[in-house]
């Protein structure tokens, strides 16, 4: 049986799942690097967030998401941004 969704709405959802869990991941990235006592520990984790940071910002505007889908995006994206900020990182 076929899925309930139109063919060119499952690669908005997969993208938008993508953005969630990527938010997710780089929001762990934080909070590891915020315990870390290496340097080079706390560095490699808070760059993996930026990367994460940017990649979300670069590929957002290509969604079609729903209100709550849009508001779980944006509210996740600005706690990753005010980590970020708070770790004296430019963003």
């Amino acid at each position: 049986m076929r899925d309930s969704l139109p063919r060119s709405a499952a690669p908005n959802e997969s993208l938008i799942d993508f953005l969630v869990n990527d938010l997710d991941l780089a929001l762990t990235f934080t909070q590891l690097a915020e315990t870390s006592s290496s340097v080079e520990t706390r560095e490699r984790n808070y760059g993996n967030a930026r990367k994460a940071y940017d990649d979300v910002l670069r590929y957002r505007h290509n969604l079609r998401a729903d209100v709550e889908q849009q508001a779980t995006i944006d509210l996740k994206l600005a706690m990753l941004r005010e980590r970020l900020i708070a770790a004296g990182h430019e963003v």
